[in-house]
């Protein structure tokens, strides 16, 4: 094995190595998150946008239906629906908004 295979095996932690910004030159060295840790925060995420979705959803489609106390208003979850798709982008979009100011 080559010292380059050698040194992707490696159970130290992995950093961050910066490419271009003054933010990024900020962030130089720090350690990256594992797998689990992202896999765990995207799961976290995708939790808390159905538990977003749902009211929102419910209420717009009562809206549509004109404010009626009996309608019966059908909820689901498809990624490939436009206002899923629309909902999560907006989440993502929202929530790292704050996130890319400079410091």
């Amino acid at each position: 094995m080559s010292a380059t295979a050698n040194k992707v095996k490696s159970s130290a932690p992995r950093l961050y190595e910066p490419h271009a910004t003054r933010r990024m030159e900020s962030l130089a060295g720090m350690p990256l998150a594992s797998f689990k840790a992202r896999a765990a925060a995207f799961l976290f995420d995708m939790v808390l946008i159905l538990i977003l979705y749902i009211p929102v959803m419910w209420l717009l489609k009562w809206l549509v239906a004109g404010r009626k106390v009996g309608a019966h208003i059908d909820i689901s979850w498809d990624f490939h629906e436009l206002s899923n798709v629309i909902f999560t982008l907006l989440y993502f979009g929202l929530s790292l908004f704050g996130a890319m100011e400079e410091p």
